[in-house]
């Protein structure tokens, strides 16, 4: 290897000398990948050794998602220019805890949560049920952090030693939104936003026509949240073998509480047991050598995406026979596109190849989206129900949030399993439609028409929407509210009377949604697996997640680059949380390309730690 940099040193010299340094930049760097990923070639090809007695470090990096973006390694090599997200699967964690479960060359696991970023409730609750399984082998977790917030805490709650930074904070705030609304601004600036939707709680459309929070969304939300962090102090609680109500009269009292220990958050979470030892960063891994073993300057470890390599073949089956899961994440839109929304000819053309596959013997749905076009919406039910003509059962797995559009193209599905914590329903539509009199009127703009149709008269930028076209909107509306009821009426075998009752774009948890019979069970995606073989009659198979094939000098390239960066991800400062949020208003209304302009959409779903 002396070699090699011997002569990328008399590269870079050159490169100098001439003054090219563009284009010799990107030769040198392409040096460097072919020469180092002829190594990490090698490196791959010889396998990845799991020490024994190994501590398994679970390290998530970024928001946890159930389908990675794809990134190029040029965008890794060059993370602080570009925009490349960080993230993490939630199958690649459970995978990683399952297979470690059994393997007797792990002897515990280590979960940093430093690096973590957002997640959704189910997914954190995911998480914890994994970490008991793994505890019931007797084999330790342990759960290291600088600080926690309220969704690490849960995740972290499930170990045997909570370590945590002097400099370090635990806090619990509770479940709660805080939404932005836009009708003083747009009344301001002269914008008029005809809403026309259905039901009582579709609070969608409310930031577009209030200036704050309705009774019955005010209501629908304190039900979610009131079941949800019921959930969250459950398992808190039985993990750090405290009192329910205790810990919550803790968290209620958390101001006058915090002046005991002046005003020192590391003291207050030791205080109230929420964290065991406070410790740097030299002293938690003296203490895991001390049991573990030392490799280095630390303890024996093994990380995830090393581990999960390691693994990578274990639990396949020789049968021919599939079961792939589908995942159906984000907003659902018209059209082509990534694994960030529910494209709507993306995802009919992976059923499609699907179904025509022999080797297909049940599909599974995993769901984590809000909604978003119900035209979209509708095209991905017809290709299930194709499935399913075909006689391939179809299976809902509902992740965090599977509500509105998400909600429709589950209904019909031969089973629907949700988490406890899935925020699930919102079965309700609406539609917008902007119209700029007021502010043109104020600058001179004006509008005329002509035309065979009297009732498109006065469609013009200038113009207010006429009475006779407000009318069909509310009528096409009123039928898409009608649709939705008897799809679901349809799917879940009930009477459109009953379906009314608990829709009206109300919004519940997955517990809630067994009781009202809008799911069928509470269980994990392998549990909806499982119960997909039943329905195919098959005990031999194989489960796989469809994504697209990776390019397999890329993939070198990533995992060269992503050896030594495990730890490189921070938390997202205030300052960017808040730009983050703003982007996040902007993209929303970007994703509003529905032809017919009608939306089953929450807006309110997406509840993150």
């Amino acid at each position: 290897m002396k070699g090699i940099w011997e002569i990328i040193k008399a590269i870079g010299k050159f490169i100098q000398g001439t003054g090219t340094f563009a284009l010799g930049t990107l030769v040198l760097l392409l040096l460097v990948f072919a020469l180092a990923g002829s190594q990490r070639s090698s490196e791959l090809k010889a396998g990845v050794s799991v020490p024994k007695g190994a501590v398994l470090l679970l390290n998530p990096r970024g928001n946890i998602v159930e389908l990675k973006q794809e990134v190029s390694p040029f965008d890794i090599a060059l993370t602080e220019f570009s925009n490349a997200p960080v993230e993490t699967s939630i199958h690649d964690i459970l995978k990683a805890i399952h297979n470690a479960k059994n393997d007797k060359r792990i002897g515990a696991i280590a979960l940093y949560t430093d690096s973590m970023g957002g997640a959704g409730i189910a997914h954190l609750h995911d998480i914890v049920d994994a970490l008991k399984d793994f505890k019931t082998t007797d084999k330790p977790v342990y759960a290291i952090s600088s600080s926690y917030s309220q969704g690490d805490y849960l995740i972290a709650s499930q170990a045997d030693q909570i370590f945590m930074n002097k400099a370090g904070s635990a806090l619990l705030t509770g479940y709660n939104a805080n939404l932005t609304y836009f009708k003083g601004m747009l009344d301001k600036v002269g914008v008029t936003v005809n809403i026309f939707h259905v039901g009582d709680y579709k609070s969608a459309i409310e930031p577009y026509e209030r200036t704050s929070m309705s009774d019955e969304a005010r209501a629908s939300y304190e039900f979610l949240f009131n079941g949800l962090w019921n959930d969250y102090l459950s398992v808190i609680s039985e993990a750090r073998g405290m009192d329910k109500a205790a810990l919550q009269q803790h968290l209620d009292q958390f101001p006058e509480e915090f002046k005991t220990v002046k005003g020192n958050f590391a003291e207050y979470a030791l205080k109230t047991r929420l964290v065991d030892t406070l410790a740097s960063r030299v002293d938690y891994r003296n203490v895991l050598a001390d049991k573990h073993g030392q490799s280095g300057d630390t303890f024996k470890q093994i990380s995830m995406q090393n581990y999960l390599r390691a693994t990578k073949d274990w639990n396949s089956s020789s049968s021919s026979n599939e079961i792939p899961v589908l995942i159906a994440q984000g907003n659902i839109v018209g059209g082509y596109g990534n694994v960030t929304v529910v494209a709507a000819e993306t995802v009919a053309r992976d059923i499609r190849r699907l179904r025509k596959d022999e080797n297909t013997k049940a599909i599974v749905l995993r769901v984590n989206s809000p909604g978003g076009s119900a035209y979209a919406s509708e095209i991905i039910r017809q290709e299930l129900v194709a499935a399913q003509a075909q006689g391939i059962p179809v299976v809902v797995s509902m992740g965090p949030v599977a509500a509105s559009g998400g909600y429709w193209i589950s209904a019909e599905a031969d089973e629907i399993w949700a988490s406890p914590t899935t925020i699930t329903g919102s079965i309700g539509i609406f539609g917008m439609i902007p119209t700029f009199e007021k502010v043109t009127s104020e600058i001179g703009i004006s509008s005329d028409s002509v035309g065979t149709s009297k009732w498109m008269k006065g469609m013009g930028i200038a113009d207010p929407l006429n009475e006779a076209y407000s009318s069909v909107i509310s009528a096409n509306i009123q039928n898409g509210y009608d649709e939705f009821l008897d799809l679901v009426a349809r799917g879940r075998n009930m009477t459109k009377e009953t379906v009314h009752e608990i829709a009206q774009g109300r919004v519940w948890t997955g517990r809630q949604a067994l009781e009202n019979g809008l799911v069928d069970k509470l269980g994990t995606l392998d549990d909806a697996i499982n119960a997909a073989a039943k329905l195919a009659d098959i005990e031999n198979y194989n489960s796989y997640i469809v994504k697209d094939a990776p390019d397999e000098f890329d993939e070198m390239l990533k995992q060269l680059l992503r050896r030594n960066s495990d730890t490189n991800a921070p938390k997202i400062n205030p300052a960017q949380k808040v730009l983050k949020a703003f982007k996040k208003e902007f993209e929303f209304l970007s994703l509003f390309n529905d032809p017919q302009g009608r939306y089953i959409l929450c807006t309110g779903c997406g509840v993150q730690e």
